[in-house]
């Protein structure tokens, strides 16, 4: 991500990159709890950036792979400053990749805590924001039925990328062109 931030830099970009892991534990209250501090922390950086005197509040975008796309789309749920959403490699059912990953004993609770913060909820409330999805076409970590579910639940303006690849879609040079194609254009970067 460092490459395509630096790139969007040059244009004229203030990017701010948050490493923010999470590997589910299984543990529905834990799991919710890493979900729930990192939303405050991309909101937070939110904050920085509207404190700087170099940067438009207006033309905020949120942007998240995997795991920070489901991110990307929390926050466009709960913040209404990010006009611009993009979410790469990423369904908007979360709950159901963290159950895949953790394999916890009983699924029933965790899923009832961890549905809360599927993105397809989040991005289904209105908002000035429009949507970039990507997606790849030989990914096996987002079933193509939650693709399709996340576009069709998602209001207002919206696109939907597919590309000949996998997951990676940081490595795929059409996806990365379109996602600063499409950064300049919804944020009016001249």
């Amino acid at each position: 991500l460092l490459i395509e931030a630096k790139e969007l830099a040059k244009l004229g970009m203030v990017v701010v990159v948050p490493e923010i892991g999470f590997t589910p534990r299984g543990d529905p209250q834990a799991d919710s709890t890493i979900v729930i501090n990192a939303v405050i922390a991309q909101r937070r950086a939110l904050d920085l950036l509207t404190r700087r005197d170099d940067t438009d509040p207006s033309r905020f975008a949120v942007v998240g792979f995997g795991w920070g796309g489901a991110l990307a789309q929390i926050v466009a749920g709960v913040d209404s400053r990010p006009v611009a959403v993009v979410t790469v490699g990423c369904g908007g059912r979360w709950s159901r990749r963290a159950y895949r990953l953790a394999k916890p004993k009983d699924a029933v609770p965790y899923l009832d805590a961890l549905t809360r913060f599927d993105g397809a909820r989040y991005l289904a409330a209105g908002g000035r924001r429009v949507v970039l999805a990507q997606f790849g076409r030989q990914d096996e970590r987002v079933p193509v039925a939650e693709a399709d579910e996340l576009l069709a639940v998602t209001t207002g303006t919206k696109e939907r990328k597919d590309y000949d690849t996998g997951h990676d879609l940081g490595a795929c040079p059409m996806a990365i062109t379109d996602r600063r194609d499409y950064l300049h254009r919804v944020l009016r970067i001249k």
